[in-house]
Formats: C-alpha cells, sequence, structure tokens
C-alpha cells in the first residue's frame, strides 16, 4: 500500500511540474 502510494505522489510530482512548465510557458 505504501508503495502505490509513493509512486502516485511521484506521478502527481511529475504531472504538476509538467503542468507548470506548460503554463509558464
Amino acid at each position: 500500500m505504501f508503495f502505490l502510494v509513493g509512486k502516485v505522489l511521484m506521478l502527481m510530482d511529475e504531472f504538476f511540474e509538467m503542468s507548470l512548465v506548460g503554463d509558464k510557458d
């Protein structure tokens, strides 16, 4: 269960970063 949470968090972080970069551009 903990592993899944970590994986989701990593995915969200990557998605958020991508979204931020896209918004900035």
